[in-house]
């Protein structure tokens, strides 16, 4: 709950006024209260308080002739009562909430509603005058807008969140995406989001199930995902949103009830998981036993380059595999879950684990790509898939930078002659040139 500051004053008294529990809301500065909702109404640096206070409200800016629940309502706190928090009007029974009344030193807070019986109009308002009077004194007088409720609900952001997970591994994976629902309503909603079987798999952080008026929250999903095999799998959701009876008189006072708490029903975006290695294509051989393939479509070597390409078998079912290559590449190596063998290869497939088949291959030139088909045979026949390899230039080995302060032999025995050249020509100039001299 947001800490109000003071909205509008009379001399030094201030007030704060919001549906319980909630942020204040506004109508051009002018604060709002919704109809048929319990609102605390806050009155604080009240001076020289006396035991008596008393609550009033009403429709335009005076004081209606015709007083009736459509147009004037008033409260008191006294005391010297039994029940010291009650409504003056006969007709305003159940519309002061006493558990959420409180006097203390210097203010006094009021838990009121006032019925809806506002014309059956969107987005209708009227502009009503509250005042605060304290030993028959007047010491606060603001007005207000007494709003009809609304319910708005909407969504926004994508259509799908997507996760991506290992096969037969149970981790955690934050969605692509996040769901963001709206509450365009001037009443806060409880929200329950609802992915059928996915619902004890996921997780929502940062999020509230509640969204104030006017407000929206993103909804972060985290899976917490099964040893599933590999498979697609996709599910809708939706998101259903209603107003708790705590924020709402009792029904047979409030006018409004019955329809605030029909629940409002949408389409959140739909979830698709992919169990699977990090880009591979995972085909479906049999839809009843999700007997699947899995391989990479596009990848890029350089030339003379060799790795270790995989593809997988996996789900109940069974298959005869075979390779075939085009001319820029080179078959050097064919395994199956890491053993040596040649093709055709027979694979039988379970869905506690994946069947690996490894190649071991070399890229010849650049410039050209390969091309790699894979033929898998099975019972309803015999499905081609191709893996296309973008062979570049040969890998740059880099020479290595010469080591600072490192002399090459060359260099040394030059530099070793000019220093011998240098000290026999001095011995000379010493020995002989002093001779001369003599």
């Amino acid at each position: 709950m947001m800490i109000n500051t003071p909205l509008h004053a009379n001399e030094d008294v201030t007030v704060d006024i919001s549906i319980i529990g909630q942020y204040p809301q506004f109508d051009n500065e002018r604060p709002i209260i919704v109809a048929g909702v319990w609102h605390t109404i806050s009155f604080n640096e009240v001076t020289e308080f006396t035991n008596e206070a008393t609550l009033t409200m009403y429709q335009g800016v005076s004081i209606p002739t015709d007083k009736d629940n459509t147009n004037y309502y008033q409260w008191e706190y006294n005391p010297a009562n039994d029940n010291p928090w009650q409504p003056i009007n006969s007709y305003a029974e159940g519309t002061i909430k006493n558990s959420h009344c409180q006097k203390f030193s210097d203010g006094i807070t009021f838990c009121i509603g006032i019925p809806d019986h506002l014309p059956d109009v969107i987005s209708y308002s009227e502009q009503w005058m509250l005042e605060l009077t304290i030993s028959k004194n007047t010491v606060f007088k603001e007005s207000f807008s007494l709003e009809k409720p609304t319910k708005g609900f909407a969504k926004s952001h994508g259509d799908y969140i997507s996760f991506s997970v290992d096969p037969f591994s149970q981790m955690k994976s934050s969605a692509s995406d996040y769901v963001t629902l709206k509450n365009t309503g001037n009443v806060p909603l409880n929200i329950s989001i609802n992915y059928k079987q996915l619902d004890n798999l996921l997780t929502y952080s940062d999020s509230s199930s509640q969204i104030p008026a006017h407000s929206k929250q993103n909804y972060k999903l985290v899976l917490n995902s099964l040893s599933w095999k590999p498979q697609q799998i996709q599910q809708r959701g939706t998101a259903t949103a209603s107003v708790s009876s705590y924020y709402l008189l009792d029904q047979d006072v409030s006018g409004t009830a019955i329809s605030l708490q029909t629940a409002l029903v949408l389409d959140v975006p739909t979830i698709n998981i992919f169990v699977g290695h990090n880009n591979f294509e995972i085909t479906t051989l049999d839809p009843v036993t999700g007997f699947s393939f899995q391989h990479q479509r596009m990848i890029s070597m350089h030339e003379g380059e060799t790795r270790i390409l995989n593809a997988y078998l996996s789900g109940d079912g069974s298959a005869t595999v075979s390779v075939n290559t085009n001319d820029n590449i080179t078959l050097l190596q064919i395994t199956k879950n890491g053993e040596q063998t040649e093709f055709p290869i027979t694979v039988i497939s379970s869905n506690a684990e994946e069947q690996v088949i490894s190649l071991k291959i070399k890229a010849l030139s650049e410039n050209k790509d390969g091309i790699i088909s894979y033929s898998v045979e099975t019972e309803d026949g015999t499905k081609t898939f191709t893996t296309r390899i973008n062979v570049g230039p040969p890998a740059v080995t880099e020479e290595p930078s010469p080591i600072v302060g490192v002399t090459s032999p060359v260099t040394l025995v030059v530099l070793l002659a000019l220093i011998l050249a240098a000290g026999y020509m001095l011995y000379n100039h010493l020995v002989y040139g002093r001779g001369e001299r003599r």
